[in-house]
C-alpha cells in the first residue's frame, strides 16, 4: 500500500514539473504540448522547406520507377520472374488474390451493404 501511494505521488510531482519546465499538460502517460501558435514567417520556411523536400521525394520516386521498369524489362526478356543477382534476388511474379466487390454489393444488395457499410472520416492536410 505505502509503494502504491508513494508512486501516485511521483506521478503527480512528475507532472507538476513537467508543467512547470515544459509549459505541458500531461494527461495520463500523454504529454501534450500547450497550444502555442507558430509565427507566420515560421509557417512559411516549414512550407517552403516541406516543398523542397516533396520535390526531391518526386524526383526520387522517378527514379525509383525507372529502376524497376528496366529491371522488369529485363526480366521479361529473360523469360523468367526470379534473377539472383549477386547478393540480391529480384522478382516479379503475378500474384492472386480475391478482394469484395464494394461497388456490385451496394448495387445489387443495398441494405446488406449499409447493414455492414462503417462510415469513416479524416483531416485531409496539403500544402498548395
Amino acid at each position: 500500500m505505502y509503494n502504491f501511494i508513494v508512486d501516485i505521488y511521483n506521478i503527480k510531482l512528475y507532472n507538476y514539473i513537467v508543467k512547470l519546465n515544459f509549459g505541458c499538460q500531461t494527461s495520463g502517460s500523454r504529454t501534450k504540448e500547450r497550444s502555442i501558435p507558430m509565427s507566420n514567417k515560421d509557417i512559411e520556411q516549414k512550407a517552403r522547406r516541406l516543398k523542397m523536400l516533396k520535390n526531391k521525394q518526386d524526383a526520387m520516386q522517378a527514379e525509383i520507377d525507372q529502376l524497376e521498369a528496366d529491371l522488369k524489362a529485363d526480366l521479361e526478356r529473360r523469360g523468367v520472374d526470379e534473377l539472383q543477382a549477386g547478393p540480391f534476388t529480384v522478382i516479379w511474379k503475378w500474384i492472386r488474390s480475391s478482394r469484395f466487390d464494394t461497388k456490385r454489393c451496394k448495387a445489387e444488395n443495398p441494405n446488406l451493404y449499409n447493414l455492414y457499410s462503417i462510415p469513416s472520416e479524416y483531416r485531409q492536410f496539403r500544402v498548395v
